[in-house]
């Protein structure tokens, strides 16, 4: 496996920070064409580790364009490399990826009475296989980002056993520092993780008392604009 030198190296990761700027920004096409010259960089080097790194945020761009079958494409590519050279935790946020592109798929193609069923089936599974491959790892930032989105995902799908799971798989690694890969207390790197727990708390909460109600439908609606 070859390895970026050091000016390409300093290039990849100038072009990896534009890109999750945009990215963060909304700014999907731009950060589309960060993440394609870091990718064919890191690919001209032979860095399959690095091209994980462009990967992964390439799809995010991809499914925010509504280009879903390419961001598929991207993410195979990317399962396949991690699989290759047995990076569990990479693997494993590649799964949970594909669950988000699936619930961002279904929010925006599916009736809203066929998106838990949908949900159930198609995206609530990716997240279930990253839970189960992170279980007991120490790369607490990948643990915490998919329960992120899949504890919202899974109460959107009305499976509230799940939700309450990935729910306190998430909270547990959030206040922890992994010394091996985070620097940061694990919340601190992604705070927003922790309005969507909220959501997927109360969202479970209400469900569980009554999925027909005003106040589930009110809850249910401001979960489903946080699926991106």
């Amino acid at each position: 496996m070859g390895t970026l030198r050091l000016k390409n190296k300093k290039e990849f990761e100038r072009l990896h920070a534009l890109g999750m700027r945009s990215l963060s920004n909304g700014k999907f096409e731009p950060a589309l064409k960060y993440f394609t010259e870091a990718d064919t960089l890191a690919r001209q080097c032979g860095d399959r580790r690095k091209r994980l790194e462009a990967l992964n945020p390439m799809a995010h761009a991809l499914w925010s364009l509504g280009e879903f079958d390419k961001a598929k494409q991207k993410l195979a590519v990317a399962a396949k490399i991690a699989s290759e050279l047995g990076l569990r935790d990479e693997l494993a946020i590649v799964f949970s990826n594909q669950g988000r592109l699936e619930a961002v798929k279904i929010i925006k193609q599916k009736p809203i009475t066929k998106q838990p069923s949908a949900l159930s089936k198609e995206s609530l599974p990716h997240f279930t296989r990253a839970l189960n491959l992170l279980d007991g790892h120490d790369h607490l930032y990948f643990r915490y980002a998919n329960a992120k989105h899949g504890a919202l995902v899974a109460a959107l799908a009305q499976d509230y056993k799940k939700s309450s799971l990935l729910l306190s798989d998430g909270l547990y690694v959030a206040f922890k520092k992994s010394s091996k890969f985070d620097r940061e207390t694990t919340y601190q790197l992604n705070p927003s993780g922790l309005d969507y727990f909220a959501a997927a708390a109360k969202l479970t909460n209400l469900g569980a008392l009554n999925p027909a109600s005003r106040d589930y439908k009110a809850q249910e609606k401001l979960a489903r604009e946080l699926v991106k």
